[in-house]
């Protein structure tokens, strides 16, 4: 509820506190990385929380997702790619496809962008809980979309 009321170094904060008393669970390290990846200066500890949670419980499609997401956030739509294209392979979570489209877009496809993105909207994307930055991509991506 904290990132979704904008308060996103408090909630910060608290995952970093649960860490401290569970080291190793995935759900908080993943967390933790996509509310870290909200702020650019912090990036570089979201790719490490993702990676330190992909170690422990595998290449998980969400685990996928967010590191993608992480990536693309840092400007490597490029490597973000492979990554989003497994997760989005696995789990019919409209969030990976919107980030799979974005990246399609950043990488100069908006062919398939536009395919993948109507796939999102199928699945009710906007019905699910997206963050600050999603949202401001979302309108971003279907501004370009549509010239």
């Amino acid at each position: 509820m904290r990132c979704l009321d904008g308060r996103v170094d408090e909630a910060a904060g608290i995952y970093e506190s649960i860490l401290q008393r569970r080291p190793q669970d995935i759900s908080v390290l993943n967390n933790l990385a996509t509310v870290l990846a909200e702020q650019p200066a912090r990036r570089d500890d979201a790719l490490r929380y993702v990676d330190r949670a992909i170690a422990a419980a595998g290449p998980k499609a969400a685990l996928l997702d967010t590191k993608g997401t992480i990536l693309l956030l840092d400007g490597k739509a490029r490597e973000a790619v492979g990554l989003l294209e497994e997760a989005s392979a696995v789990v019919s979570d409209p969030r990976y496809l919107f980030h799979l489209a974005l990246a399609y877009q950043r990488t100069g496809d908006p062919d398939k962008a536009r395919v993948v993105l109507d796939r999102a909207h199928d699945g009710n994307l906007t019905r699910k809980t997206l963050t600050e930055t999603d949202r401001r991509l979302l309108a971003e991506l279907e501004a370009e979309l549509r010239r």
